[in-house]
Order: structure tokens, then C-alpha cells, then sequence
């Protein structure tokens, strides 16, 4: 019995002993990792930084329009020429009836994909996503 205790207390220090050194290893190359992977990050956000700073030259390009009124529920998809200016959409110009300006909404900053959505003065709901640098 005290030899089948001694074994396992023997057994038991070589499994910690073993688990401390392969602990170490595996945070050693850990710590090596986040060295690495930090200087990829520095890199990747020099990266996203340049694409935030992305503009949009003045002027009118294409865009899908997708407006929701909320009270009627209605869903309306509308291909529309927009006008850009300081990479912010500031008019929408519809067909026949005219326009919606900035009188009638603010805040519609492009994002990096040519996107931006806005609510307007009636609460009216609008996604719009840039689709090419002409007007339609």
C-alpha cells in the first residue's frame, strides 16, 4: 500500500512538473504571439485609419434609395441620383417631384463603402448605398 502511495505521489509530481514546463512554453510563445500579432494590429489600424479617411469628391453619383415609413409600413427601393459634397450626401433628387436637401435631413456622412442612412423630418427611414460616380 505505502509503495502504490509513493508511485502516485511520484506520478502525480512528474504530470505537475510536466504541466508547469508546457504552461511555460505555451506562455512564452504566447507572449511571442502578441508581440507579433501587436505589431500586425499597429499595422492593420494604419491601414483602417487611411480607409476611414477615405473621401468622396463633390459631385452627383448614382445610388439605390430604400425608404420605410414606419406608419404605413411601406418599403420602397428607387435607383436616384444624389448629390455628394464633403463626402455627405446632401440631396436626393426624385424624377418629376423635385428633391429632398438638407433641409429635410442631416447627417448623412459616407461610411467607407460608399453607404450612409439617415431619418428624415417626417421619419421616414432612408439607406443609401453609393453605387457608381454618375448621376443615373
Amino acid at each position: 500500500m505505502k509503495k502504490g502511495l509513493i508511485v502516485l505521489h511520484i506520478l502525480f509530481g512528474l504530470v505537475s512538473y510536466t504541466s508547469r514546463s508546457a504552461y511555460a512554453c505555451k506562455q512564452e510563445s504566447s507572449q511571442n504571439y502578441i508581440s507579433e500579432s501587436s505589431e500586425a494590429d499597429i499595422w492593420l489600424s494604419t491601414i483602417a485609419y487611411e480607409e476611414v479617411s477615405k473621401t468622396y469628391p463633390d459631385g452627383k453619383y448614382c445610388a439605390i434609395i430604400i425608404y420605410y415609413i414606419p406608419n404605413t409600413g411601406t418599403r420602397s427601393t428607387y435607383e436616384l441620383t444624389v448629390k455628394v459634397e464633403s463626402s455627405e450626401v446632401t440631396v436626393v433628387y426624385w424624377p418629376k417631384v423635385g428633391w429632398l436637401d438638407q433641409s429635410h435631413f442631416c447627417c448623412a456622412e459616407l461610411d467607407n463603402d460608399g453607404g450612409t442612412s439617415f431619418t428624415s423630418d417626417k421619419g421616414y427611414g432612408f439607406e443609401v448605398p453609393v453605387t457608381s460616380e454618375r448621376g443615373c
